[in-house]
């Protein structure tokens, strides 16, 4: 499919046309470009014919500054041309699918936005640890692993820190739980 992308955007009417085309509505080949099926075509006679595709109805998907994307469903002739039950079905489909990729995008982002504070925090000669209430180890940039392995006071146990004396543990958590609790509900950490 990737050596005929060209001539398949021809069959659409070209990247304009492409463009155009509403996102909440799916687009058929068949009725929007009347001669997208003929010999003079590689994308036909190379790709679709031998496949017995004899219609093509695409779901657009996003289409913005970073990124363009549809779902492109064939149907073969043994079916005919898609049918309004079909495209019915595309609209219904069609919203869900957009919404998923909208929050797998989020998602992603938020990703990338950790692996960069993370590659950050371990560039840092200083360790930094962040806690949960009870002294969980949420993060440890590679100094505070480094430090967690050397013979210093700060010890990670069952992942929690501590500082090797129940009494200073003590202490620590209590430091840590009023420091938890002095946040704003809902304070954005991220992790």
């Amino acid at each position: 499919m990737p050596k005929f992308s060209g001539d398949f955007i021809e069959r659409w009417g070209g990247h304009a046309r492409i463009a155009a085309l509403p996102l909440s509505e799916p687009a058929l080949l068949s009725r929007g470009y009347a001669n997208w099926a003929n010999a003079e075509s590689r994308y036909w006679r190379e790709w679709a014919q031998p496949l017995g595709i004899c219609d093509i109805m695409a779901l657009g998907m996003l289409r913005d500054a970073t990124a363009v994307g549809s779902i492109i469903l064939a149907r073969h002739d043994s079916r005919g041309p898609i049918d309004e039950e079909t495209i019915a079905l595309g609209r219904t489909i069609l919203p869900h699918a957009q919404r998923s990729i909208a929050i797998s995008r989020v998602l992603e982002t938020h990703r990338l936005g950790l692996a960069s504070f993370r590659a950050a925090m371990d560039q840092l000669s200083t360790a930094i640890t962040m806690l949960g209430e009870s002294r969980a180890i949420l993060y440890a940039n590679r100094a505070a692993l480094d430090l967690f392995a050397s013979s210093s006071p700060l010890t990670r146990q069952k992942d929690r820190l501590g500082l090797g004396q129940s009494e200073l543990d003590r202490r620590l958590g209590g430091i840590v739980r009023a420091s938890a609790q002095s946040m704003s509900p809902g304070a954005d950490i991220p992790l």
